[in-house]
């Protein structure tokens, strides 16, 4: 699962079996390249995480995106990992299946080697994320201990990690045994507007299907408003149900006028 600031190159999950793990590289979260590509990929992360028969966690921030913007990366991070996770007692719940790796980290910052005490320090101490909401401060503290650093080319500093030690800390974590009923969908607020319009635009469509008795491109749009549902969050399921009640009470209204019109 990556976080960072910069257009993601995923975006399905790229799923590819190693000596001990099936690695799922998920597209990234609350990506910038538009609503349309953020449900996509929120629909196939979730479909794809909810196949496995267990699931462990494994967070890659970038290291400039921890950095900028006064802790804004970590703050979206624990937004990422919240509405993963459906609550903040769900990500503290399964605190053991998840690590947090800072990727592309320089070895050196003014001939000074970064270590992960600098990290920790400079990012994860009480102190550093005082200025951050008591919720996000909350996954900050869920995510600090299995925070580690690391060289895709194992040549980092000291208190790096080399790929054998990362494989251990992925063999060590607990997994996650029920991945469909843990994992939820991650939309932004743009996602869900645009999920809104959408239904908005469908319900009129139908209306007009009913209004010209159109049944057959009725039925049709209907069916693409239940497809809706593969989103799989719980901000979707209300506003089809709202969607499924509107539909519904326009029927109701053609079937009442057409009784009173037989009464007549």
């Amino acid at each position: 699962m990556n976080s960072n600031n910069n257009n993601s190159q995923t975006f399905v999950p790229d799923v590819r079996p190693g000596h001990e793990f099936v690695y799922c590289d998920c597209p990234g979260f609350l990506d910038n390249r538009g609503a349309e590509i953020n449900i996509a990929n929120a629909v196939n992360i979730k479909a794809t995480v909810s196949r496995a028969k267990s699931t462990k966690v494994l967070v890659l921030l970038n290291y400039d995106s921890l950095r900028a913007n006064r802790g804004a990366g970590l703050r979206e991070l624990a937004d990422i990992l919240v509405a993963l996770f459906g609550s903040p007692e769900g990500l503290q719940l399964h605190r053991g299946s998840i690590v947090l790796g800072i990727s592309r980290v320089p070895k050196k910052d003014d001939d000074e080697a970064i270590e992960l005490d600098d990290i920790r320090c400079e990012h994860f101490a009480s102190t550093s994320t005082a200025g951050l909401s008591p919720a996000c401060a909350a996954v900050v503290a869920v995510l600090e201990p299995s925070l580690f650093l690391f060289s895709p080319y194992d040549n980092g500093n000291k208190s790096w990690l080399t790929r054998e030690q990362m494989v251990k800390t992925l063999r060590d974590l607990k997994p996650i045994e029920d991945s469909s009923g843990i994992f939820k969908t991650v939309l932004n607020l743009e996602d869900e507007n645009a999920l809104r319009q959408i239904c908005s635009h469908l319900v009129a469509r139908g209306a007009g299907h009913l209004e010209a008795r159109e049944y057959y491109e009725l039925s049709e749009t209907l069916r693409q408003i239940a497809s809706l549902m593969m989103v799989g969050s719980g901000f979707v399921s209300a506003l089809l149900e709202d969607a499924l009640a509107e539909v519904r009470r326009v029927i109701d209204d053609k079937e009442q006028a057409a009784t009173r019109s037989i009464s007549v």
